[in-house]
C-alpha cells in the first residue's frame, strides 16, 4: 500500500512541476500592448498618388480600434473599406521611429491580416506592410513589396 501511495505522490509532484514549468513559458509568450488614447498612429493619413481603383487614398484610424478607408482623399463618406484593428506591440527604434504590430480586419474579410507599421520620428509618415500568415519582418518594409503602403499625415488646415 505504501508503494502505491509513494508512486501516486511522485506522479502528482511531476504533474505539478510540469504545470509550473509551462506557466513559466507562458510569461515569455507574446502579449498584447495596451494602447494609450493618443497613439501616434491615430489620425488621418493620405496618399493622393494612389489610384482609387487599387488603393484607398485616405485612411482615418480612430483610438477605439476602428478605421475607415476612402477611395478619394477629398471624400467625406468612407468607401467599402471600414474595419477594426488591435495594436499588439509597440517599440521605438534607434532612429526614433515608432513601430507597431497590429491585427487588422476589414468588414467583409473573414480572417485578419498581420500588419507591421512604422511612423516616422516626426510623426508625418506612416508606412506599413501586411501579410496573411504572420507578422512581416522589418526588412520587408519597402516599396518593392506588393503589400507595402505609405501615407502622409493630413495637415490641419485651420
Amino acid at each position: 500500500m505504501k508503494k502505491k501511495t509513494i508512486i501516486c505522490l511522485l506522479i502528482f509532484l511531476l504533474a505539478v512541476l510540469a504545470c509550473l514549468s509551462s506557466f513559466g513559458n507562458d510569461k515569455e509568450k507574446f502579449g498584447f500592448y495596451v494602447p494609450k488614447p493618443n497613439e501616434e498612429i491615430y489620425g488621418t493619413w493620405i496618399n493622393t498618388t494612389y489610384s482609387p481603383t487599387y488603393y484607398a487614398q485616405k485612411f482615418i484610424l480612430y483610438d477605439w480600434g476602428y478605421w475607415e478607408g476612402y477611395d478619394n482623399a477629398a471624400s467625406t463618406l468612407p468607401s467599402a473599406y471600414p474595419g477594426t484593428f488591435i495594436l499588439v506591440d509597440k517599440w521605438t527604434d534607434s532612429e526614433g521611429n515608432i513601430w507597431y504590430k497590429e491585427y487588422v480586419r476589414e468588414r467583409h474579410e473573414m480572417n485578419p491580416t498581420f500588419e507591421l507599421d512604422k511612423i516616422s520620428k516626426d510623426g508625418t509618415v506612416w508606412e506599413y506592410v501586411f501579410a496573411y500568415n504572420d507578422f512581416p519582418k522589418s526588412d520587408t518594409m519597402n516599396s518593392k513589396n506588393p503589400y507595402y503602403r505609405i501615407y502622409y499625415r493630413e495637415q490641419d488646415t485651420e
